[in-house]
């Protein structure tokens, strides 16, 4: 190839974004759980199961984790033990408190440049800005709420006592029932994608599964029917994940396709341990500038040497 084709060509691999690496994150407690002050954990692993990872183990950043979100390319989880919303980048490095509560934190949301959350004992939905400050009650009065997701328009959440999933406006405004029946007995966690709501319903035999909705609570449909207890939901493109249990009693992270609707169990858990939110989300590796100087400084001797190389012209 000649030079002056070559070194485009090479420049433009150089600056070429590194292909996605998608990843499974969840939160875990045990053996012993959290109830008991236990161990818990951040951890991540590659989509098929393999290559686990612990992130964050500090007893101090984590302690009893109810799920766990991303936002803002952080990962965020609200800790009961701690009475506290932490979050770290998506190694696990830089675990901090934000924002420092004293509250009974159930779920949390990141959006809006905000991180909202639901003091469940509380009956309160609160938010503050990224760094913790601005601290506000944006409902209060609420049934014992457990799960809460913030969109650019709307929150949802859904009240433990009620088993409603319900929306406000950001302000707080405008609350409305959007499922008002059929919400499993345990709601503690649901996915709001930019066509519909997916979460944890149940049948008229009261079989707990997964169900998914149009955003206004209209067309339910249930993809998955299972008896078992369920803790934390994320929805990709083709599927959803959620942590749930096995026949042995084991807690595992579950895929259903859907468009086949099957289910996988991607990892289980050991013994005695207990998962709780999970998040599955892209990690890209960006060159840093040193290798960027040094691929550009031999693309320029690459051009010199061809040069070079040229024959010598004759007039």
């Amino acid at each position: 190839m000649p030079a002056r084709y070559l070194l485009p060509a090479l420049f433009s691999l150089a600056c070429a974004p590194a292909l996605a690496d998608t990843k499974i994150f969840w939160t875990q407690t045990g053996p012993g759980g959290y109830m008991t002050f236990g161990p818990a954990y951040v951890m991540s692993a590659d989509l098929d199961g393999t290559n686990i990872t612990t992130l964050v183990s500090d007893p101090g950043k984590i302690k009893g984790p109810n799920g766990l979100e991303f936002g803002a390319g952080d990962l965020y989880w609200p800790d009961q033990q701690l009475a506290a919303v932490y979050h770290a980048e998506m190694d696990g490095s830089l675990p901090a408190v934000t924002p420092n509560t004293s509250d009974n934190v159930y779920d949390v949301s990141v959006a809006n440049g905000k991180v909202y959350w639901v003091n469940g004992s509380g009956n309160k939905l609160k938010s503050a800005n990224l760094d913790g400050s601005g601290q506000v009650d944006v409902l209060t009065g609420l049934s014992f709420p457990v799960a809460v997701q913030a969109t650019s328009q709307y929150l949802y959440w859904t009240d433990y006592t009620t088993k409603k999933l319900r929306r406000a406006d950001l302000d707080g405004s405008n609350v409305i029932d959007l499922i008002a029946t059929g919400v499993d007995l345990s709601p503690f966690d649901f996915e709001v994608t930019d066509s519909h709501i997916y979460y944890f319903g149940r049948n008229a035999s009261s079989y707990g599964g997964i169900w998914r909705s149009d955003l206004d609570g209209g067309n339910r449909q249930e993809l998955y029917t299972d008896y078992r207890f369920k803790k934390g939901m994320d929805v990709t493109d083709d599927a959803v994940y959620w942590t749930t249990g096995n026949d042995d009693g084991r807690s595992v992270i579950a895929r259903l396709d859907l468009v086949s609707l099957s289910r996988t169990d991607v990892i289980t858990g050991a013994s005695g341990v207990s998962f709780h939110g999970v998040v599955v989300a892209n990690v890209s590796a960006v060159p840093e500038p040193e290798p960027y100087a040094l691929m550009l400084a031999g693309l320029g001797l690459v051009g010199l040497v061809a040069r070079r190389r040229q024959p010598l012209m004759l007039k």
